[in-house]
Order: structure tokens, then C-alpha cells, then sequence
């Protein structure tokens, strides 16, 4: 026979009087639900940025009257306990079920919305707190969320966040300040109603107690060396061991379990990432019983339950509180030791990937992550939005193209409406070029912008990285703003410094310059130049599909990587993860460094008019829809019969289908 539960102290095992209450919005009417549910759960977990409520209406609660005094998804619903509010959320979900007669609503709070929400941000040098309450405030357009405490956290962080959700953001930030400070802390979000907070964990100890025969209705302890690994081999891409690491388990249980990791030939194994691949003794616990409503996820509670061994503090993971048919009762998932909710999201850089001759190198990013949208931001003048075109020379003469971006500004003025910019296409203040004679005074005259773009970045390129040897900043513009000439060389190379950090969110280092080439003409082979290795004829092979160049396979294979992800944004041209049809093919191109213009009234004229039935993977297909504000719509062709385009409606991802036509249409090569 079950020993009878003690009721010690009893007032601490029990929640107060619970009470549902439903906003109505438009009719600015309240509702008090609690009287007509049956069930309600209240619950929250330590991987996640918001609580849950879900409740369930007594079967003789009709439908038509749920419908009636307007609960829908979007209504606004409070839980109180003795007139003290705990939860403020938004109904998400209401599901029906016909064999049981159920009517089920699901709310969340406002930490749903960090779960949800991606932001695109670069932060160089800036704390966690901070990162925080740029993430939270958001980015414009996005719906700006207050927050209460922020735990402070002092280590400087570097990273680049693009099409992460805030709760990941925030916690990447709290996770590199976690791992780099001393003390080690851990960190998670805790929503307070309206407020967002990043509080420290595990501190906060609660003064209820779970005691067998007290207030543990039953209680579970689980070890398992199921997934156990504690020895982790690194080897190279034939096999021969590099390093080998054991954890502090090695030997214990079994006598060796291996993870093996392939090491590339362009990026090293880290420690970090060896530590990752251990798995030491999993050991799970939960229990359920009666405690009260401050027995939450993230807290620390004391246990005493001598038939499984839990004994001691426990951080709590997750908790359910549930109360139905007039009984309350808690479960709560337990764990020995004080873990975070670990995120790495974001870059803290782009690195450079080497490859065989097999492909060109307009497939290496000689911008560290340098986009063109980041160049668009210094181009003023004749130069305004050729960010993509800086990009294609930049990975065509391998040198940074922000920082010629840089130069130039500096030498036309931020504008960039200086005489030589205006009446010569000169914008790096050349004096001498082996092909240009013509000259205004001591500077050369170029027949065009984009010569006058592309004869920069030759100098800088083939003069002096190549030819010269310059190998920083500084020693480059020792000599192309020498003191001799009267300028103030120092504070030439700190403003270049300094703008490089603005316009990318990066400290400069001289490793993020670039090797230069021998000549123009190997810059042009850079572009041009396709593989000889792939097939007999000279053609590039991916994903199944025949390609021409190197810039054709790098516009269908970006493509490729954005299906599934963005949300069709109209008119959105910050960012490929909210953008509509014209800035997602924008995007694709501009991933090559060509640049069609960002809306189809621009790129059905750009290129060359193809026949349908030559159609090839990378052209477009501009044409008409009802569909659109502008009355058109583009769509990228990917081979194979498919296209790929951001197709609406608003919020929705970038998908593939097969190819279609609507009224008129035109075929664009701009490859």
C-alpha cells in the first residue's frame, strides 16, 4: 500500500486561485475563462526564450461560443494566481478535435517573438549587455521589444549576425562572454509580462523543498553511457593521425570510445571543437509532485528523495505546472549541474578558401565579408551603388575592395564630387598609367567610370602588392601619400583604419589586404577562366548541372543556398533574407560581382534577350504578374526546368518550382 502523503507545512504546496482572463482586441473587452477549462499547463524550459500556456475548454463549452465572444489566434491572454499576474501572451495556435468534442489554446509570451524574429547586425568590439539591447531594440521595420535587466557582461565581442533570430544572437554574445570571463557564469532570457530580461542562472534558490513522503509524488534517476565518447582522433584527409585527445572518462567505463574528425586542408581542428565531440555519463532526473508557481525553469531547488539518490541542489530545466479536474500538481526536469543554453551563431569572419585549379578565384572572398551593400554605404556621386562591381574587381585583382572604396573617398572627399571624379573618372588620384595618356595637369583622364574604377584597383593591385611588396596599410600609404608631398601620412592610415571599422563592422588588420596579381590580364583570366578538370570539354559540373564560367555556377549555387530561408519582404533590398523577387535575383548576381539592378524595371533591359527555348541556368525571366505592386515579377532560372525567386506573399521563404511564364516576358543573360 502508498505510504499517505505528510502535509508538512502545506501552504507552500499549493498554487492560489488561478484565473484565465482573454483580451478581445478591436473590442476592448475582457473575458474571465477560467470557470469553462478543464485543463491548464503553464510551462517553460531553459532552451527557450518564452513560456507557454495552453488551456482546454470543458466539453459543453460550444465552439460557436468561443467564436462568439472573439478568441482567435492573435488574442491576447493573462494568467493571475490570487490577482498576481504571472503570464501575458498571444494566442498562437487553437486546434478542434471532432472525436473528442476538445477545443485546445496554445499562448506565448513576448520571448516568442526572439525565437522567431532574425535580425542582421555587426558588432565589433561590443559587450554582450550591449549586443542585447541592439538586438532587442532591432533593426528598422522590426518590432522594438523593451527589456528590463540586462546582466552585464564585459567581454569585448566581435561578430556578424545575418539571418539569426534574436534569442540566438543574444545568447551567442552571452556564450562567448560566458566561456572567455573567469568566472564562467551561465546566462538565459526570463520574460517578465512585457519585459525581456538576460538574468544570470542558477542563482536564484528557491525556499520550497521536494522531500519524499512529503511532496514527491514520484521521482526518476537515469545513468547512461549510451552516447559516451571520451577519446577524439583528428586525422587527415588520408587517414594519418594529427593529434589525439582523451577526456577525463577515458578508461573508466569501457577502455576507448572514438570519435573520429576529418581535419580539411583549409581550416584547422580546434580545441573547442574537439571538446564538443566528448560525451561523458548522461545522467537525467525529474520528478513530480505539489510545490508552487515559483518553481520555474532556471532556478535552483533543493531535493531530498533517498530511493533514487537525489539528494542536494538541482538546477531546474524545465518545469510543467498543470492543473486539472481541481488538483495541481508540478514535474520538473532536474539537472546536477548548472548548464546555458550555448548558442555560436554568427561569423566572427569569412574566411578565405583556397581550391584547386578547378575553379576560379572569383570563388574566394578577397573582402573577408566585405558586401557590396557595405561599399553602396561610402559610394556617393558617379560611384552611388557599384558595390557589386567593387566586389568582381576586388576577387578579380585579390584586393580588399572596401578599402579602395576608402581611398577613394579619402582622395574625392566623402562625396565624392571632387574635379578629378567629376570631369577626369579618376578617383584614386592617378598621375601616370601605361595604357591612359591624356591628362588634366599631373592627373590621368579615363574615358569612363568603370575604367576609372578598374585602373584603381590595377595600381593598387599590380603596383604596389605585387610589384612593390606593400604588405599593410601603412606601408602603402607611406608611399602613395608620401610626407614629402605634404601630407599627414599618419593621420591618412588612421582614418583609413578608423572607416574600415565603421563601414564593416571590423578592426582592420593587415591580413584582410590581399596578395595583389602580376597583371591585368591575369585579373581578367580570374573572371573569365573556368575549369579543365571537371570534364573533358572544359565545362563546370555542380549539383548535376553544366555551367559556361565560374560566375554563372556562383549565381545558381547562392541561389541554392537562400531556398527555404528570407521572408519576402516588399521592396526590401538590405539584405537577401528580406528582399522581394528583383532583390533576391539582385543578390544572386551580385554574389558573382555583376550588377543587374535592383528592380525588374531595370534588369528586363539589362544583358541580352535570350529565345525561352536556349534558356540556361543563371539567366532570368522577367514578366508580367497581377500579382505585384510594380506589375511585373522576375524569376531565376536554375537548370533542369526549375527556377528559384522569391515569390510572396509577404513573410514567405524563397522556394524552387519549375520554370512558368505569365503574359509577356523576357529572357536576360548577364553572366
Amino acid at each position: 500500500m502508498k505510504e499517505p502523503i505528510n502535509l508538512v507545512n502545506p501552504d507552500m504546496y499549493h498554487s492560489g486561485d488561478i484565473e484565465i482572463i482573454a483580451h478581445i482586441r478591436g473590442k476592448n473587452e475582457f473575458y474571465k475563462l477560467s470557470p469553462a477549462l478543464s485543463h491548464i499547463t503553464w510551462s517553460g524550459d531553459i532552451k527557450s526564450p518564452s513560456r507557454t500556456l495552453e488551456f482546454e475548454f470543458l466539453k459543453g463549452v460550444a465552439d460557436e461560443r468561443v467564436r462568439e465572444i472573439g478568441l482567435v489566434v492573435g488574442s491576447t491572454v493573462c494568467m493571475y494566481e490570487d490577482d498576481k499576474e504571472l503570464f501575458r501572451g498571444t494566442v498562437t495556435d487553437i486546434s478542434r478535435d471532432t472525436n473528442n468534442n476538445e477545443l485546445k489554446v496554445t499562448a506565448h509570451d513576448i520571448g516568442y517573438i526572439l525565437g522567431k524574429d532574425d535580425v542582421s547586425f555587426n558588432f565589433v568590439n561590443t559587450t554582450a549587455c550591449d549586443i542585447a539591447k541592439a538586438v532587442l531594440k532591432g533593426s528598422k521595420g522590426q518590432m522594438q521589444l523593451t527589456y528590463g535587466k540586462l546582466a552585464v557582461a564585459g567581454t569585448k565581442i566581435t561578430k556578424m549576425f545575418v539571418g539569426v533570430s534574436r534569442y540566438d544572437a543574444i545568447m551567442s554574445a552571452y556564450t562567448a562572454h560566458s566561456k572567455a570571463d573567469k568566472s564562467h557564469k551561465k546566462y538565459m532570457i526570463e520574460v517578465d509580462l512585457d519585459k525581456i530580461n538576460v538574468i544570470e542562472k542558477g542563482i536564484v534558490k528557491l525556499k520550497i523543498m521536494f522531500e519524499e513522503m512529503v511532496n514527491i509524488e514520484s521521482a526518476n534517476y537515469k545513468e547512461s553511457i549510451e552516447n559516451m565518447v571520451n577519446s577524439v582522433l583528428v586525422v587527415d584527409e588520408k587517414g594519418n593521425i594529427i593529434k589525439q585527445k582523451t577526456s577525463k572518462d577515458f578508461g573508466k567505463v569501457f577502455k576507448t570510445v572514438t570519435k573520429v574528425i576529418e581535419q580539411r586542408k583549409d581550416k584547422t581542428v580546434t580545441d573547442d571543437e574537439i571538446n564538443k565531440e566528448f560525451k561523458s555519463v548522461e545522467r537525467t532526473c525529474n520528478l513530480s509532485g505539489y510545490g508552487n508557481t515559483s518553481c520555474k525553469a532556471g532556478y535552483k531547488v533543493q531535493v531530498k528523495d533517498n530511493h533514487t539518490g537525489l539528494v542536494g541542489e538541482f538546477y531546474i530545466d524545465k518545469d510543467k505546472h498543470t492543473w486539472s479536474g481541481g488538483v495541481y500538481n508540478i514535474d520538473l526536469d532536474l539537472n546536477f549541474d548548472n548548464i546555458m543554453d550555448e548558442k555560436d551563431a554568427g561569423k566572427d569572419e569569412q574566411k578565405e578558401t583556397s581550391t584547386s585549379n578547378s575553379v576560379s578565384t572569383m570563388g574566394t572572398d578577397w573582402g573577408h565579408g566585405v558586401t557590396a551593400d557595405m561599399i553602396n554605404k561610402v559610394l556617393k556621386g558617379k560611384l552611388a551603388g557599384r558595390g557589386a562591381e567593387y566586389i568582381k574587381w576586388g576577387n578579380a585583382y585579390k584586393v580588399n575592395p572596401l578599402l579602395i572604396a576608402l581611398i577613394q573617398r579619402k582622395e574625392t572627399g566623402t562625396n565624392f564630387n571632387s574635379r578629378l571624379a567629376r570631369e577626369c573618372n579618376n578617383f584614386g588620384g592617378i598621375t601616370a598609367d601605361p595604357l591612359y595618356k591624356k591628362k588634366s595637369g599631373r592627373f590621368v583622364i579615363y574615358p569612363s567610370i568603370e575604367v576609372g574604377v578598374e585602373r584603381h584597383f590595377r595600381l593598387v593591385s599590380v603596383k604596389y602588392l605585387h610589384d612593390w611588396g606593400k604588405r599593410s596599410i601603412d606601408a602603402i600609404m607611406a608611399v602613395y601619400a608620401p610626407v614629402s608631398d605634404g601630407n599627414n601620412t599618419s593621420g591618412y592610415i588612421a582614418e583609413m583604419k578608423s572607416w574600415y571599422q565603421q563601414f564593416s563592422g571590423r578592426v582592420w588588420n593587415n591580413s584582410l589586404l590581399g596578395t595583389g596579381v602580376a597583371n591585368e590580364q591575369e585579373a581578367h583570366n580570374n573572371i573569365t577562366v573556368y575549369s579543365s578538370t571537371n570534364s573533358g570539354n572544359g565545362s563546370l559540373s555542380w549539383n548535376g548541372i553544366q555551367f559556361e564560367n565560374p560566375r554563372q555556377m556562383r549565381i545558381v549555387q547562392f541561389a541554392y543556398s537562400m531556398i527555404g530561408k528570407g521572408r519576402y519582404t516588399w521592396g526590401g533590398h538590405g539584405s537577401p533574407y528580406r528582399s522581394d523577387c528583383s532583390g533576391f535575383v539582385h543578390f544572386c548576381y551580385a554574389s558573382a560581382g555583376i550588377n543587374i539592378g535592383w528592380t525588374t524595371a531595370d534588369q528586363r533591359y539589362n544583358g541580352r534577350q535570350i529565345p525561352l527555348n536556349q534558356i540556361k541556368p543563371g539567366d532570368f525571366v522577367v514578366m508580367s504578374s497581377a500579382a505585384s505592386g510594380s506589375g511585373r515579377h522576375v524569376v531565376l532560372y536554375v537548370g533542369n526546368g526549375q527556377i528559384i525567386h522569391n515569390g510572396g506573399p509577404s513573410g514567405a521563404p524563397i522556394t524552387k518550382r519549375s520554370l512558368y511564364t505569365t503574359g509577356w516576358y523576357t529572357v536576360r543573360r548577364c553572366w
